[in-house]
């Protein structure tokens, strides 16, 4: 039995997740078991200055330098405040594992490049426990998309011997993870589809001056009309239909990118409650489409997971275009909110034993061990 913890957050950058797993090694599958979790939060300022150099395309390097070891901060004090809420001797852990907060992601650059705000030197500093962060680079090294990058925990915790299933993850960017009945790990398929709640929360944003982070309940989405003429200039989006393996970002659909998708819907007369209700419906038709042009198996259960799952009105939109169960994790008994950071705990666990991380059937690279691990403790000369 193996003690990890995960710290994460996401796209939407709403809070920093924290979660502790345990791993016991089994023959051919691991059993990997949830211990506890909290939630904690950035700073107000932070998470607005992450936003600003995740949403704009020219920042200052002195704002990226300083973001990289903020960002390292507060993840060691969430690990800290965490250790000390759920009563965690840290001497037991093993590793920490983060992806740190993503602000760049270029899977097709020349050279292929990818950028986390994180130091872990700095957490491993604080708490005294290795920590392994920097997962993607390896697999953009060895000629894949870098992300996604939690599809060996998908086999591991999700897969069912009699049950095809559809993973999907609805963050600020959408993903899914093919489970097929009785699979092996050359059988899973995985990737990103689109936006998630990304254009969705920065629309509500602007429409409530930043009073409101996202539609609370899909109550806006519900207010306004779906244009079927613009969704389906939206659904025309290079990414959505570009061929997996594939890896999306803000720098698809961040803000910056966003300004002409609203301008064009402008154009239409699509605005206010009525766009809200557009871009939520493109979570449901770009998952749909990427279900059928690139998933061949059956597909018996959709299994949602992330923020998104709390939206009624993006899983009514995913229920009409499935002929599948629709389920949200929690159904099921897997907490929504927790698939992410669970994920790169046990990442993080592969990490330090040395062992693969990726899944090269999802990225399309070939088998690797990702990960660069600050050292908690030393040996003394």
């Amino acid at each position: 039995m193996v003690y990890a913890i995960g710290v994460h957050s996401g796209t939407a950058m709403d809070a920093i997740d924290t979660v502790l797993i345990d791993v016991e090694e089994g023959d051919g599958k691991d059993d990997i078991t949830h211990v506890d979790s909290a939630e904690y939060s950035y700073r107000p300022e932070t998470r607005q200055e992450l936003l600003e150099v995740a949403s704009n395309e020219q920042v200052s390097l002195e704002a990226v330098s300083r973001l990289n070891s903020v960002v390292g901060d507060e993840f060691g004090d969430a690990v800290l405040a965490f250790a000390e809420d759920a009563g965690i001797d840290l001497d037991e852990v093993a590793i920490i594992g983060t992806y740190g907060q993503t602000v760049r992601h270029y899977p097709r650059g020349d050279p292929p490049s990818t950028f986390q705000l994180i130091q872990e030197q700095i957490v491993a500093e604080k708490t005294g426990v290795d920590t392994a962060a920097d997962f993607f680079v390896r697999d953009l090294a060895a000629g894949g998309a870098g992300a996604p990058m939690l599809q060996m925990y998908d086999y591991m915790r999700y897969a069912d011997p009699d049950e095809n299933r559809l993973i999907v993850n609805i963050g600020g960017i959408a993903n899914v993870t093919y489970l097929p009945a009785g699979g092996d790990l050359d059988d899973v398929r995985a990737f990103d589809v689109g936006p998630g709640n990304m254009l969705v929360d920065a629309t509500v944003r602007d429409l409530t001056d930043g009073e409101k982070q996202y539609d609370e309940d899909g109550e806006r989405a519900f207010r306004g009309e779906v244009n079927e003429s613009v969704l389906a200039e939206l659904l025309d989006h290079d990414f959505i239909k570009r061929t997996p393996p594939k890896s999306s970002g803000r720098d698809d659909f961040g803000e910056y990118r966003m300004e002409a998708m609203r301008q064009s819907a402008a154009d239409a007369g699509v605005e206010g409650n009525d766009l809200v209700a557009t871009f939520t419906a493109l979570t449901g038709a770009a998952l749909a489409y990427n279900r059928e042009q690139f998933i061949d198996g059956p597909v018996d259960r959709v299994v949602v997971f992330g923020g998104g799952s709390q939206n009624p009105a993006i899983m009514s939109g995913i229920e009409e275009r499935f002929d599948a169960e629709v389920s949200v994790s929690d159904e099921l008994g897997y907490r929504h909110e927790l698939r992410e950071v669970q994920g790169v705990s046990y990442i993080a666990y592969r990490s330090h034993r040395g062992k693969q991380t990726n899944v090269p059937a999802a990225t399309g690279s070939h088998p690797v061990c990702g990960g660069s691990i600050a050292r908690g403790q030393i040996e003394r000369d």
